[in-house]
């Protein structure tokens, strides 16, 4: 009981991020599947999934689409400025309603919001931007197209493989070629 609890107030160990691992990889994987690459049954595969899922490591299970297929060319983020009194909940609602915003991330910084918006041409994108403006308390936006996406992962970090890089790495290079 006192590792369920334990579990449950969030600490898993190196075989149920395994198992998280194999799942972002591949989410279709059947428990015997999701066994062998983890070493163990999957009777034992399977309780330990459905305690990641009852805990909420494990919200939910999707497919990855590609937005491109289905006409969907333009992708943008969308540096949302907010007035200082605006109402967080009562602004975010509204966002909800353009379905064109896929993500929309509350951040520190300059901006109040991120969001991150699918159209299928600048002009839908244009008109997404105007329905923004037009919320109340919206102060400003600021917009990138997105050109591509050279790094888009469905995993884990690897914590215990980050390195540290050297502060100046122009004076190593330079000492290198001495």
């Amino acid at each position: 009981m006192r590792d369920l609890l334990s579990f449950l107030n969030g600490s898993i160990d190196f075989t149920d991020k395994k198992i998280l691992s194999a799942l972002l990889s591949k989410g279709r994987s059947t428990f015997a599947e999701l066994a062998a690459q983890v070493g163990l049954t999957a009777p034992t595969v399977h309780d330990r999934v459905k305690k990641l899922e009852r805990s909420g490591v494990i919200e939910g299970y999707t497919a990855n689409i590609n937005p491109a297929s289905l006409g969907y060319d333009i992708t943008a983020m969308v540096r949302i400025t907010t007035v200082a009194d605006v109402t967080s909940q009562d602004y975010e609602r509204q966002l909800s309603e353009i379905s064109e915003i896929q993500q929309c991330f509350s951040v520190a910084g300059e901006e109040t919001y991120v969001a991150l918006i699918l159209t299928r041409t600048p002009k839908t994108l244009e008109k997404v931007l105007q329905r923004i403006k037009a919320i109340a308390g919206t102060m400003s936006t600021k917009t990138s197209v997105v050109l591509s996406a050279p790094i888009n992962r469905h995993t884990l970090p690897q914590e215990e493989d980050v390195r540290e890089f050297p502060a100046d790495s122009s004076s190593n290079s330079a000492s290198l070629a001495r």
